[in-house]
């Protein structure tokens, strides 16, 4: 998220974000002394309508968690891919699926397959510290257009991820199993966290 927002974004530009949502969108954006815009939620959803209309022609990156953090909800399939198609080109979308390993592979979208794999201007992030569980690791990756990731290689920090966080994460990406393994079991434990919160009211 930093490392967008030090490729991108120069002083006075806008980021659109919406709000609430990870907070690191808004406070990478204002360390490069950007205006963070943001947009609130409607029902708990990421409004995409509201966020296209923030979009002005100081905008430079506009992000989008999916799911949603904190509130957990996705942003529909079908309504995200057309906001970013609908986006100036001047505007870059940037996807966070910090989340994705949770959805069920069945129906969610895959913003890497689906957008920037056919060469949409996009970037996506994804984390090894979810589901992976290596979050004391801190290793994530981001897929985007080709210039995009150079620039961002310009600016990132030449030991930031180190080779225990290396290893782990492609010991991670090489069980498939156990990767499914834990997406059944937090399916199970939101199930019942949520039949015992109903129970109490």
């Amino acid at each position: 998220i930093g490392y967008v927002c030090q490729a991108v974004v120069d002083p006075d530009d806008e980021v659109v974000i919406p709000w609430p949502s990870f907070p690191s969108f808004l406070r990478d954006a204002q360390k490069r002394g950007a205006h963070g815009v943001t947009v609130p939620l409607r029902d708990w959803a990421v409004d995409l309508a509201a966020m296209s209309s923030a979009v002005t022609d100081r905008t430079r990156l506009v992000f989008v968690a999916t799911p949603n953090n904190p509130t957990g909800l996705v942003v529909p399939r079908g309504e995200l891919v057309g906001f970013i198609r609908d986006l100036p080109r001047a505007v870059l979308p940037v996807i966070d699926e910090a989340y994705f390993d949770y959805l069920d592979p069945s129906d969610r979208l895959d913003s890497i397959a689906e957008i920037v794999q056919p060469g949409g201007d996009a970037v996506v992030l994804r984390t090894f510290s979810k589901l992976y569980g290596l979050a004391g690791l801190r290793i994530g990756y981001a897929v985007g257009p080709e210039a995009v990731i150079a620039a961002m290689r310009k600016v990132q920090r030449g030991y930031d991820v180190g080779s225990l966080a290396q290893a782990a994460a492609l010991a991670g990406l090489a069980d498939a199993d156990e990767v499914e393994r834990r997406r059944v079991a937090n399916r199970a434990a939101v199930e019942a966290l949520a039949e015992l919160l109903c129970e109490h009211g």
